[in-house]
């Protein structure tokens, strides 16, 4: 964001817990940046990742995978 804006910070944080709690997993983290001048008001970037852990035994073979196929 190029300004911080309280409600939009408050606005995203609820809709990425929402979607954590529907998929069974938390939100642990989070980082925010205040770039004035690179983002113009009202516009700003998010982005995010998913870290997960699983038994050998779910993975699929390597063979079984490919690009495109997730």
């Amino acid at each position: 964001m190029g300004k911080l804006d309280p409600h939009v910070v408050e606005q995203l944080v609820e809709g990425m817990s929402r979607s954590c709690r529907r998929a069974g997993c938390a939100l642990i983290g989070g980082e925010t940046a205040e770039m004035p001048g690179f983002y113009p008001p009202g516009e700003y970037d998010l982005a995010g990742f998913i870290v997960a852990l699983s038994n050998a035994k779910n993975f699929l073979p390597a063979k079984a995978s490919s690009p495109g196929t997730l």
